[in-house]
């Protein structure tokens, strides 16, 4: 980020920061009404956490003014009525794997109740006031070994699962759940748990190559049919057997991942097979033997949830048995697809079920991507919620100090690290700083809370910076004003520029051998010349050296640096094509190599395909500001504000229904904010 970080008017303690090892933090104060509200208008309260290499801001709260009347301002506000309300909140939560387990149980008792305290308490107590978890059913690749409750191969009736659920016993898995069970009752709260299958026990799986294994799966679907009743069944059986140790789960997805044949636990299913499962087997024996508890479709990438919804919710007779969908991060934020999913079916929900930074894990003398991680999080559950999500599952609520136990070595980050043997130097007890992001969202929007019209007029003006862009590679997203998605053709060097960077070149990557990544211009490369040719209203770019087309191709996302088992639309040199689509021969498809320009060619334009999507550099189309606001069910709001940026911004907060607001409030870079007031129920004076 930028060299130079302004600060605001209130410090946290320098002692917080190295408190932070011992995954400490105070209580937050709890206002009164009195206190909370003056003769000239409600008071503004505010949490923020700011970014600093050496001395961040993490959840300092602090006073703002009183409200004051006025009218509504035309431009650089955020203006929030209450009166247009929109999806309640399940809640916030993260995932009991049996890696986070196999750490809890690596702590001495007094971090344990520590951990558990700072998920699960109460805010007022300085807890997250966590209300939602998910529990693998099985194994995952979060597990030190593969397992299942019935290896018995043929055991249709399921005359050997294991009702003790041993393994999650054993492991930790149902004491953690337990005792941040027993932590939410205590407030009144109920935890809502819901399982998720990797894999079903190998012996129901079609082979692969002869084999049945926990890992991978069998495509176009992995569960062999003739298992498809007894797979329900054992569902049933592990509710059963969870029930009998203490914990009662609210629901459970068909399966985690559906699209992705995994190296680790998995299962293929295509919406039309997951559906008929469901029809016909999951949702009939769940009706049946456990009434109430929620079935959630998909399970996997935002990407194709929409294909997901049309399919799960397109008859009555499916749509019965689905009470909503749950959604992973890694395909990007995907906000239309959200607005989609949801007027498809608006009488179902959509939960965010799963997201984690990986690979393994950043620590804060690497304060720039340490923080960079929390951002990436915090600004999907913001364009989350803001788009229809009733609430947001992190994936393991802990991992040790590589990032795991994880059996096939894919370690992740989480918000808490384990460290007994404080091998890091940071302390046994390791907080990251994405569990400060979480604590904004999690603390203040309770369950119950409604999500509440939101309108900014904030002028947020875009920015690059080279050192970001350097060797990013291409692809399409939907079209908006980005600047990173604004060129510029030089006719003399035949090179393609971003406008706002006019240093970096689009240069075909020889080594990759379809690749085309931002590079310092140079202006004897032919890997950076492109000819262009018109054909209509098209545009066609040949590159120099290859000879080969720019070309808009739908790719797995690490071929551009994005998470695997997504699909991106990269863009890629390929073999020129007369026509246009055409099929590469490979088993994919080459979209598009015809482009139609936005703009003013060759100074300042953008190259669109048919379907309106714009080629830009990775990450250079990310959020820089936005907001969200919800009304808790005690009445007061709730507004939580993120600046992306490198400079600060400066915005007023207006309520409509109480006819004022706060004026010249600002926003750090790098910075997230909760923004809490009580609500009048219409004008103050």
């Amino acid at each position: 980020f930028g060299s130079s970080i302004p600060r605001v008017s209130f410090m946290v303690p320098s002692t917080l920061f190295a408190g932070m090892r011992f995954g400490w933090w105070v209580p937050l104060t709890v206002l009164s009404k009195s206190e909370f509200s003056m003769a000239s208008g409600p008071v503004l309260r505010m949490v923020q956490t700011v970014y600093d290499p050496t001395d961040p801001l993490l959840l300092k709260e602090s006073l703002g003014s009183p409200m004051e009347a006025s009218a509504a301002p035309t431009t650089g506000a955020l203006l929030v009525d209450s009166s247009v309300q929109f999806q309640e909140l399940l809640g916030f939560g993260g995932a009991f794997t049996a890696a986070a387990a196999v750490n809890w149980r690596s702590m001495t008792t007094e971090d344990q109740e520590r951990i558990v305290h700072m998920y699960f308490a109460d805010p007022s107590e300085g807890g997250h006031g966590y209300t939602v978890g998910r529990v693998p059913m099985g194994s995952s690749d979060f597990t030190p070994s593969s397992y299942s409750f019935d290896n018995v191969s043929g055991d249709s009736n399921l005359t050997f699962f294991d009702k003790d659920v041993t393994h999650d016993e054993e492991s930790g898995m149902l004491p953690l759940m337990r005792a941040a069970q027993e932590t939410v009752h205590r407030r009144g709260e109920r935890l809502k748990i819901f399982a998720s299958p990797w894999t079903p026990p190998p012996w129901m799986k079609i082979p692969v190559n002869g084999k049945q294994s926990f890992d991978g799966s069998a495509q176009p679907v992995g569960l062999n049919q003739t298992h498809m009743r007894t797979w329900a069944k054992y569902f049933s059986a592990f509710i059963d057997a969870y029930r009998s140790r203490g914990v009662a789960l609210w629901g459970v997805t068909p399966q985690n991942e559906p699209e992705f044949a995994a190296p680790w636990e998995a299962c293929v299913y295509t919406p039309e097979y997951e559906a008929e499962f469901v029809r016909e087997h999951l949702g009939p024996v769940l009706h049946e033997e456990q009434p109430g508890v929620m079935i959630l479709g998909f399970d996997h990438n935002k990407d194709h949830v929409v294909d997901w919804a049309t399919v799960l919710y397109g008859d009555d007779a499916t749509k019965m048995y689905f009470d909503g969908i749950g959604v992973h991060w890694y395909g990007g934020l995907n906000t239309q697809h959200l607005n989609t999913t949801h007027f498809i079916a608006p009488d179902k929900f959509i939960l965010a079920t799963e997201a984690c930074n990986c690979p393994g894990v950043i620590y804060r003398d690497q304060p720039q991507e340490w923080w960079s991680r929390a951002e990436k999080l915090s600004i999907d559950i913001l364009e989350d919620i803001k788009w229809w999500t009733v609430g947001w599952v992190d994936w393991n609520l802990m991992v040790n100090a590589a990032g795991g136990p994880n059996h096939v070595g894919n370690n992740c980050d989480a918000n808490i690290i384990c460290d007994p043997q404080n091998t890091t130097g940071f302390g046994p007890l390791v907080v990251q700083a994405s569990y400060y992001y979480m604590g904004h969202f999690s603390r203040f929007l309770p369950p119950g809370s409604r999500r509440i019209s939101t309108t900014s007029t904030v002028q947020v003006e875009d920015q690059l910076v080279q050192s970001q862009v350097e060797e990013q590679k291409l692809y399409f997203i939907p079209c908006a004003k980005n600047l990173g998605s604004y060129w510029r053709y030089d006719q003399q060097n035949m090179s393609l520029s971003i406008e706002s960077l006019p240093g970096l070149c689009a240069e075909f990557n020889s080594a990759d051998g379809e690749a085309i990544l931002m590079m310092p211009c140079d202006a004897t490369s032919s890997a950076q010349a492109w000819t262009v040719a018109n054909n209509g209203t098209a545009k066609i770019f040949t590159n120099s050296k290859s000879a080969l087309c720019l070309t808009e191709l739908q790719v797995g996302g690490q071929r551009v640096g994005l998470d695997p088992g997504v699909d991106a639309n990269a863009g890629f040199a390929e073999t020129c094509h007369a026509s246009d689509p055409t099929s590469l021969g490979d088993g994919r498809n080459t979209q598009h190599q015809n482009f139609y320009v936005k703009g003013n060619f060759p100074d300042s334009f953008q190259l669109s395909t048919d379907s309106d999507d714009c080629m830009l550099p990775v990450g250079t189309g990310n959020v820089l500001f936005d907001a969200v606001a919800f009304q808790t069910p005690k009445g007061d709001i709730s507004l939580v504000a993120m600046n992306l940026k490198e400079t600060s911004l400066e915005f007023d907060i207006y309520d409509v229904a109480a006819q004022g607001g706060y004026g010249s409030l600002q926003l750090p870079p790098h910075s997230i904010t909760t923004f809490m007031w009580p609500s009048s129920g219409g004008m103050f004076v």
